[in-house]
């Protein structure tokens, strides 16, 4: 069902996603979060199906 999948804001929360301003580069701000959105994460080569031992390497 179409209900079922994550909005953005899902995706934050369970992502730790939250702004922070750049230091020294006027007011700009950039997104962080504790572990990438599934954008970036299925971009990286480390979303292989599994945990893997590489990605907890990384995950450290």
């Amino acid at each position: 069902f179409a209900e079922d999948l994550l909005t953005d804001r899902d995706l934050d929360m369970i992502c730790g996603t939250y702004e922070l301003e750049s230091p020294g580069k006027g007011h700009q701000k950039s997104l962080v979060s504790w572990f990438p959105r599934p954008d970036i994460w299925f971009a990286s080569g480390y979303s292989v199906g599994q945990w893997t031992n590489e990605c907890e390497l990384w995950f450290q």
